[in-house]
């Protein structure tokens, strides 16, 4: 037993288990490393993608280029938006996110992404006299007046010139036509008018057809970045990464069977890979994840996931069995200290 309490509500204070607090700990530290809910926003924990995001960060560096990236859900497209600005050597960033709903119009959509940016003016001084001071004030404000296309570039091309702004519109797909109309016209006033701004569009398509009806007459401007499911080697490198990260030993044979079943998508390597470590966790200090805690990973994952991914994990440990029986013999290990 612990000495550490932990409150229960209705309860007052009771005294945890070590079982429990190392529940907790194995929950926290897993999590850490494999983010099934949340895009990746370090570094250390992107694997892969190398050319397309090189894709992004050609269409930061140059002037009136834009990019939009597109592919089916669960490929990354978030994660690789996130993290492509943290590659340049360029500084400051000034990136600003929103996620699109149905409702939302043209106007909407900006009046949120303004809203995050800060930017400086002269403004009259309190008191008498002439005298100015500046001041830091929302850009949301210079938009209000003109929410169009012009209206964005004419704020966009107020901002210092010391920041470079990288605008990303997730989940475009889910914008009414007019609006993914409207935001086609701007990057082409964008980079028809050097703005030094980036659009980074991201949307769950097979085409950029279905994104942009018209973008043949945006297409100088727009780098067409798809992502297709991963490669077997870039699910592997988030497999290690996350268990390098927490110096967990892997059984070859699990990490297989983790990489077959995402079937090329980080989301499903991610959701396997937390549940298995944290299986794995739970057996204390110097333990290997093994071929039964991604077992179990399926099932904790097949409990928690919606039914498009229920039915995904279904599919692919169909897939996988029956399996090769584990040889007798030493079993080959990956260890955190690779």
């Amino acid at each position: 037993m612990t000495i550490d309490c932990l409150a229960v509500p209705g309860n007052g204070w009771r005294i945890v288990t070590a079982a429990e607090q190392r529940n907790f700990n194995a929950t926290v530290h897993a999590g850490r490393y494999f983010t099934p809910y949340a895009a990746i926003e370090e570094e250390a924990l992107f694997a892969g993608r190398r050319d397309q995001l090189l894709g992004v960060t050609d269409a930061v560096i140059q002037k009136g280029r834009h990019a939009i990236l597109y592919g089916e859900r669960g490929a990354g497209k978030t994660s690789l938006s996130s993290v492509a600005s943290k590659f340049l050597d360029m500084s400051p960033i000034l990136s600003v996110r929103v996620n699109c709903t149905s409702t939302n119009t043209f106007g909407s959509a900006w009046m949120k992404l303004f809203s995050e940016i800060e930017t400086m003016a002269e403004r009259p001084a309190p008191g008498f006299g002439s005298t100015t001071a500046r001041q830091s004030f929302s850009a949301r404000s210079l938009f209000e007046a003109d929410r169009t296309p012009n209206g964005v570039r004419k704020v966009l091309s107020t901002l210092p010139s010391s920041s470079v702004p990288i605008v990303i519109v997730d989940e475009f797909d889910r914008l009414p036509p007019a609006p993914r109309r409207a935001f086609a016209d701007l990057v082409k006033m964008l980079s028809d008018h050097a703005v030094r701004a980036t659009v980074v569009l991201v949307g769950v398509a097979d085409s950029v057809d279905e994104l942009i009806a018209e973008h043949e007459s945006v297409e100088c401007a727009l780098s067409q970045i798809r992502l297709p499911r991963m490669s077997g080697s870039e699910i592997r490198r988030i497999v290690e990464n996350g268990m390098n990260g927490l110096k967990l030993e892997l059984e070859e044979q699990a990490e297989d069977r983790i990489v077959l079943l995402s079937q090329g998508l980080p989301h499903y390597a991610h959701l396997l890979g937390l549940h298995a470590a944290r299986s794995a966790l739970l057996r204390g200090k110097g333990a290997a994840l093994k071929l039964s805690d991604v077992d179990r990973s399926v099932r904790k994952g097949l409990a928690s996931a919606q039914q498009s991914t229920r039915n995904a994990l279904s599919q692919g440990d169909q897939q996988s069995a029956p399996r090769k029986p584990v040889q007798a013999g030493p079993i080959r290990l990956r260890t955190g200290q690779d």
